[in-house]
């Protein structure tokens, strides 16, 4: 595996999670607008409401001292209908609210959560294979640091400079040899290894 390719996953995952907030603002911006809607809706169906029981107390104080009895009942009667008509209407709008209020935000909820859940995984699989690479640049001896020389004249990449150290020194006074390929160390060189 290639060292550049995380970084184009990583790319890649930040793309999704950017895409995952658009659609969640997109979401949000369309119920916002419909709760708008409903909301003016009910509030009209809340001043109709309200015009009803205006209109029966004026019907009622001008019928009151009128002789006409019979017709205030029925006109009364009319009002009360429709007052009644527009409770059911206003308390089916408020549920029908309430309701696809639920839907969309549980809909958000889960489709967002499955993503969040999904990035989540690949981000833990990324790091996991970092973690894999930056291990197989650790030193051969002490698997502690990273590896910092190269061992001439065979050019041996495997060992950091404290471990090499310790084989010189437990070779003194002969000549140290390499673990890998048993020949005679001449010199070594500092080498760096971006990781």
């Amino acid at each position: 595996m290639d060292l550049d390719d995380n970084p184009s996953e990583d790319g890649n995952l930040k793309k999704k999670f950017i895409k995952v907030l658009e659609e969640k603002d997109f979401v949000v911006n369309s119920l916002r607008s419909m709760n708008e809607e409903l909301l003016v809706t009910i509030n009209n169906f809340s001043k109709k409401y309200s015009d009803a029981n205006s209109r029966l107390t004026e019907m009622t104080t001008e019928f009151t001292s009128s002789k006409e009895e019979h017709s205030l009942e029925e006109e009364n009667e009319s009002i009360l209908k429709e007052n009644i008509y527009l409770k059911q209407n206003y308390s089916i709008l408020k549920a029908t609210y309430n309701g696809l209020n639920k839907v969309y935000i549980n809909n958000i909820k889960e489709s967002q959560y499955s993503q969040i859940i999904s990035l989540e995984e690949k981000t833990i699989s990324l790091e996991k294979e970092l973690e894999e690479v930056k291990n197989t640049f650790k030193c051969q001896v002490c698997q502690e640091a990273y590896i910092n020389v190269i061992i001439l004249p065979c050019y041996h990449i495997y060992i950091c400079k404290d471990c090499l150290f310790s084989i010189i020194d437990v070779a003194q006074p002969s000549i140290p040899k390499c673990p890998i390929c048993n020949i005679n160390i001449s010199e070594y060189k500092d080498i760096y290894i971006p990781i």
